[in-house]
């Protein structure tokens, strides 16, 4: 499985997406406090099955 990538204009269905190919619940938290701003998040291929980046 090769990376996929969602942008962060769409943050609530990037959420939904990952949510459900990693059957179980994400949240993004906000590090905006700290200077961060959400970029986008990606489904990875995971050495125990598929992971989520945020960006």
């Amino acid at each position: 499985m090769g990376a996929v990538k969602v942008a962060a204009a769409q943050e609530d269905q990037l959420v939904t997406w990952l949510s459900k190919r990693l059957n179980r619940t994400l949240t993004i938290p906000s590090l905006r406090d700290y200077g961060f701003e959400l970029l986008g998040g990606r489904l990875l291929p995971g050495e125990d099955g598929p992971a989520a980046q945020s960006m």
